[in-house]
């Protein structure tokens, strides 16, 4: 029985629908052109995929557009039509075989949703190996993130943040890509599903004095023909083709790294990043030889809101993420953890995400009772695995943790929730815990660099299959890995999280609160400014639910902690200020949004008031 309904939506579909044909041919693309697939992709990978994307990039700054040409070399699996992702794009032409020797072809693009773009169905032949698409990116192209110079007017009258300031009061020219799966799509034609892994290579055209950065091996120092070339060391995901134009100077700080800055950046972010080489080193010793060829930081203008992200061989950072406080070096060992290319599991699903969240804090843990000691270990440690909790709306004080989730004091509320995130990185952070207990650092650290070593990404079955045939029998059923994994408890452990520091702070927390001579007392003074970072957040995390507004403002007043060089401390201070209808602490945020427009900073102060 024909399905009228159906043919009539089709048939409507296709008459809306822009399209362009060659003399003496009709191109009737399938139903499945307009269909939404796996990922929000409209792509037939399973009939056309690329294996290698070459692109050639012009950009204009003066209308703030790229002229580009998505060379895709593909897979062809007897299909006659190629679907492609685009999303506010204007399509110019599409032909069919290599440069040189090209035909134009006939293409269609359908409806354009607000989330998933559009689809671009391209007529090929079975035997067609090579098809270009010649474009030109739009004012709807919302992925390009052009300089503006909106932040640095807001703040114009603004001496509270003068020593902070990097750059002139007009900005030079800087292009930065948005990263993230379905924004490529917004700028390069291509089947956009984020966890499949291409070749790509690139030649990009800029303004003279500007230099482009991707991620792949990058260009040193400006050429005279403005015209620079990069080709991927390994396969990347799509959403890791990025691209950066700025005015760069670069300094060598190592054979594999260095920073690339802008002409304006301040030397002092420069020192900040001087440890890197031997911070890279100290991760090797675990995870094994990183896959990229270099590891470079770019810093960022300021006047940006996106704070971190990263491209193969290539570290994008804001200049506020450098802290002129102590543990700077610490901010920046964590940022490499959590970027690091090597991998424990697939990250394309949550679980595996949370798992692998908490184990690289495991790691840092590690680094930080390497470099800061034991004392402070214990505090991270804890730190760490109270965020977890009190993520879960649960108060954490005893020094060991629960034998059950489900038991002791945990079984007065709700049970954890298997989907949350933050149970899932507590049991990644333990997991990692009661293995070195049980096995101790060095088998451990063993068996993480042969994992890993073999560069491929895993799925949990592949983790427990892998650990299992590490480990001997005994091992093996003194260990219940099944219920690490995929259990909605955590298994019995015999980790310990016990600090003396933790102790000794919970008092003076208390004497805060109770005594009405605390900041006249010499020894207040002392222990205050013998505060490492760790301290001051574990003194900021005991304070109780609410404390007096008076209380609040000497501390703010003696030691400035809403304007704190360390970020962490200044965060932790300001979201327990809002949390006080404490005013300090909400200007300072004003202040701070509206210097750099900080998605991450209004996400964590208002998402739990």
């Amino acid at each position: 029985m024909i399905n009228y309904t159906t043919l009539l939506i089709t048939g409507l579909i296709f008459l809306v629908c822009r399209c362009t044909t060659t003399e003496n041919e009709t191109f009737k693309p399938t139903l499945a052109t307009i269909e939404v697939g796996e990922d929000n992709s409209y792509a037939n990978i399973y009939r056309v995929s690329t294996k290698h994307l070459h692109l050639e990039l012009d950009v204009n700054f003066e209308n703030k557009s790229i002229y580009g040409v998505a060379r895709h070399e593909i897979e062809n699996n007897h299909a006659d039509t190629a679907i492609f992702d685009i999303k506010g794009l204007q399509i110019q032409k599409v032909t069919t075989g290599k440069k040189g020797n090209e035909k134009n072809t006939s293409y269609l693009i359908g409806i354009e949703d607000s989330l998933n773009g559009a689809p671009l169905s391209v007529l090929v032949s079975p035997k067609t190996r090579f098809i270009n698409i010649y474009y030109q990116t739009t004012d709807q192209t919302k992925s390009l993130h052009w300089n503006q110079n909106k932040s640095l007017t807001v703040l114009k009258n603004d001496t509270t943040l003068k020593d902070t300031l990097i750059g002139t009061t007009k900005p030079p020219n800087f292009l930065f890509t948005l990263p993230g799966e379905h924004y490529i799509r917004n700028w390069i034609p291509l089947q956009d599903i984020g966890y499949r892994k291409i070749n790509y290579s690139a030649s990009v055209r800029v303004p003279k004095g500007l230099i482009p950065l991707m991620g792949a091996i990058n260009p040193t120092k400006q050429n005279d023909s403005s015209t620079y070339y990069f080709e991927s060391t390994s396969p990347v995901s799509l959403y890791e083709i990025g691209l950066t134009i700025g005015d760069f100077r670069f300094k060598k700080l190592s054979e594999k790294s260095g920073i690339y800055f802008l002409s304006k950046t301040s030397q002092t972010i420069y020192n900040e990043v001087k440890p890197l080489p031997a911070l890279i080193k100290n991760i090797e010793k675990t995870f094994g030889k990183s896959p990229w060829a270099t590891t470079n930081f770019v810093i960022l203008p300021d006047t940006f809101s996106i704070h971190t992200y990263t491209y193969p061989c290539t570290y994008f950072i804001h200049p506020s993420f450098f802290s002129k406080y102590q543990n700077s070096t610490y901010d920046i060992q964590k940022f490499l953890l959590s970027h690091w290319p090597n991998s424990f599991f697939s990250t394309n699903c949550t679980t595996n995400f949370a798992l692998e969240s908490g184990i690289t804090n495991y790691y840092l843990n590690r680094f930080v009772l390497l470099n800061y000691g034991k004392e402070q270990s214990e505090l991270a440690s804890k730190l760490y695995i109270n965020s977890c909790l009190l993520s879960q709306k649960e108060d954490f004080t005893s020094s060991t943790l629960p034998t059950n989730v489900y038991t002791e004091k945990c079984n007065t509320t709700k049970p954890y929730k298997p989907k949350d995130l933050a149970f899932k990185q507590l049991k990644g952070f333990l997991l990692m815990k009661s293995l070195e207990t049980n096995l101790g650092t060095n088998k451990l650290d063993n068996f993480v660099r042969k994992y890993i070593s073999k560069n491929q990404t895993y799925s949990l079955s592949d983790f427990e299959r892998e650990l299992n045939h590490f480990l001997t029998q005994e091992e093996v059923i003194q260990y219940p890995l099944k219920n690490w994994l995929y259990g909605k408890k955590i298994p019995p452990i015999t980790y310990k999280i016990s600090s003396k520091r933790h102790i000794q702070i919970h008092v003076f927390v208390k004497s805060l609160i109770s005594n009405k001579r605390f900041f006249r007392l010499r020894k207040t003074k002392d222990t205050f400014n013998h505060f490492t970072p760790f301290d001051w957040l574990t003194f900021i995390s005991l304070l109780p639910p609410q404390t007096e507004t008076k209380k609040l403002k000497q501390l703010e007043k003696l030691y400035h902690l809403s304007m704190h060089p360390n970020k962490n401390i200044q965060r932790a201070w300001i979201r327990y200020g809002i949390k006080n209808n404490f005013s300090d602490a909400q200007t300072s945020l004003q202040r701070i949004l509206a210097r750099y427009g900080d998605e991450e900073y209004k996400q964590s102060f208002y998402c739990d008031k």
